[in-house]
């Protein structure tokens, strides 16, 4: 515990200091998880199921949550079944939220069921948080991650691929409202993926908006490369010069802050003035 300062002596007031819940997380061994994973294989039906449920939200999901959908697959409580497993062991539960204990058992989990039922599951809790993910912005990011576990390639219904486009391109810009770049770069790609072949005619604004905010969120990361391609994408798909304005603003941007382009973007600049009706002496 010494070694990995886990247990520290503090000089100044002369007692040991440790942080508990660290101590608890690191001390459980491989040899000991493999014991629990086959006590997890041998749980009712309903508990593995609870700790499936648990698994697609990754390592841990708070009780808010949990009470959103504990009832939206197979009519059961997933909290109830939750304890259970909480006793044997494999799951601890705090005033806040359900954890597991191990990552083995958390991987586990994840393949107790085939990837069939397990895209189902996604799916029922996507359909019981979607609602609520308008209004609140802890669930619109889970509710993102879930759609991003899921997969475009999973999805089929042309509705639902855009609904989970356009949650995407929301939670991005929130993201980019925070300056949590990389959270906006992931959610935009996201969104990207599930539009559908023939997007800028079906979906036009739709699609503007996501690869506008790509191209910001990629310039503010320097990923140059992928900016550039998601301006192009606005500049040959827009239907009016005005729709172009967002991503011209990025590629001033760039310009600007690069240092041998600024005699190009004050030429660029001039020219989307023009545009716009301003016009100026040579």
């Amino acid at each position: 515990l010494t070694v990995e300062n886990l247990l520290v002596y503090s000089f100044s007031q002369r007692t040991w200091e440790w942080n508990e819940d660290l101590i608890e997380s690191r001390t459980i061994s491989d040899g000991v998880a493999e014991i629990l994973i086959r006590k997890l294989m041998r749980l009712p039906k309903d508990q593995l199921l609870g700790l499936t449920m648990l698994s697609c939200f990754g390592s841990e999901v708070s009780l808010e949550v949990l009470n959103l959908v504990k009832n939206s697959y197979g009519h059961f409580d997933i909290m109830q079944s939750l304890d259970c497993v909480a006793q044997a062991g494999l799951v601890k539960r705090t005033d806040e939220k359900y954890c597991f204990v191990h990552d083995m058992i958390l991987h586990a989990a994840q393949g107790a069921v085939d990837e069939n039922e397990r895209m189902i599951i996604m799916k029922e809790l996507l359909q019981a948080l979607v609602p609520h993910g308008y209004s609140d912005d802890t669930i619109l990011f889970i509710v993102v991650d879930l759609i991003s576990r899921v997969g475009a390639d999973r999805v089929h219904d042309s509705e639902t691929r855009l609904l989970f486009a356009q949650l995407n391109l929301n939670a991005a810009k929130k993201a980019t409202n925070t300056t949590d770049f990389a959270s906006a770069s992931t959610c935009v790609k996201c969104g990207i993926s599930f539009l559908s072949v023939g997007h800028w005619e079906s979906s036009y604004k739709l699609s503007l908006e996501l690869f506008s905010q790509s191209a910001l969120v990629e310039w503010a990361l320097g990923n140059t490369e992928q900016m550039t391609r998601s301006l192009d994408e606005v500049f040959n798909n827009a239907n009016r010069f005005e729709d172009t304005l967002r991503a011209a603003h990025v590629k001033l941007a760039y310009l600007r802050m690069t240092g041998n382009c600024l005699a190009e973007a004050f030429d660029y600049g001039f020219q989307v003035l023009e545009h716009l009706g301003e016009s100026f002496p040579a």
